[in-house]
């Protein structure tokens, strides 16, 4: 501003430097001003002072505006105006999404009751353990949870998966083997038709997750020095996704990336739909799945 000289800018006539602010004041009448942009914090708090002697209104239009989103939130911290900039629609339709969430998966566990009780009596009279098993793994904005599944391994799998780390036959932080020793008869059943996952709809009641999104991964296995990975969790991981329907356990760790960054880019009620809808054939042939 202190650069600026009497004449024209475009169409808008230039009336003189911060210098002269004052003068410029009482010789336009001006009684109102907008800040749009100053150089310096001294230039900006310049202008707040000789306005305040002059009783002139301010408008101040944040810097970077035009970068952000058209969308705003105001509020205070404490006496501090402050400006959020957020994606409203983004946001709303996400509420949205936890809603129709929440209503699927209650209604989903009232009706498949029987079924989880006949597959815990399964489980019980196949092998000893517990019916169901907790892995401990990150959610949206990397909040920890525990992510329920019906056992389908040993009851010290966890122990013997240090012996078998070696023998990992995915790319990535991902450990998988076809012939898993650990898997039981009946989780051998279990995992070809993704039966083991069903108690996930608890934790989408629960809010930890959706039904689309994501795949979480465990603790030991998500690399957080790879900002694809933590991308991830920007939103809740999910039952099923484009992993899911796109070839389960025979997809590679990149394109399982790829995927998950390019739904987050472009999701939609309707992409949700459709990977749901695509779900169900792929969960039945049991491709893929091990």
């Amino acid at each position: 501003m202190d650069d600026f000289k009497t004449g024209n800018c475009g169409q808008w006539p230039v009336l003189g430097k911060l210098d002269c602010f004052q003068e410029i004041i009482h010789r336009e009448f001006i009684h109102k001003i907008f800040i749009t942009i100053y150089p310096n914090h001294q230039s900006f708090i310049k202008l707040l002072e000789i306005a305040r002697e002059e009783g002139l209104a301010v408008r101040v239009v944040p810097q970077g505006y035009e970068y952000m989103a058209h969308d705003f939130i105001k509020f205070n911290i404490g006496t501090i105006p402050i400006l959020e900039y957020s994606e409203l629609d983004v946001n709303y339709r996400q509420r949205l999404k936890r809603v129709f969430d929440f209503v699927s998966s209650f209604l989903l566990m009232i009706f498949l009751l029987p079924v989880f009780i006949v597959l815990g009596v399964l489980i019980k009279l196949d092998s000893p353990g517990p019916v169901f098993y907790r892995s401990r793994r990150y959610g949206r904005y990397g909040r920890m949870f525990n992510m329920y599944k019906f056992r389908s391994m040993v009851r010290n799998a966890d122990d013997l998966l240090l012996k078998l780390k070696d023998q990992n036959e995915v790319d990535g932080p991902i450990f998988k083997i076809k012939k898993d020793p650990r898997i039981t008869g009946m989780g051998a059943f279990l995992r070809r038709y993704s039966l083991d996952e069903l108690p996930q709809i608890l934790n989408v009641l629960k809010g930890d997750m959706s039904l689309v999104g994501p795949r979480p991964f465990p603790i030991t296995q998500l690399e957080k020095e790879d900002l694809r990975q933590l991308r991830r969790l920007g939103i809740r991981p999910g039952i099923s996704g484009l992993w899911q329907i796109r070839g389960r356990s025979d997809v590679s760790f990149h394109k399982l990336l790829r995927w998950d960054i390019w739904y987050i880019k472009h999701w939609s009620f309707c992409l949700d739909l459709y990977i749901l809808i695509q779900t169900f054939p792929v969960v039945v042939r049991g491709k893929g799945a091990y």
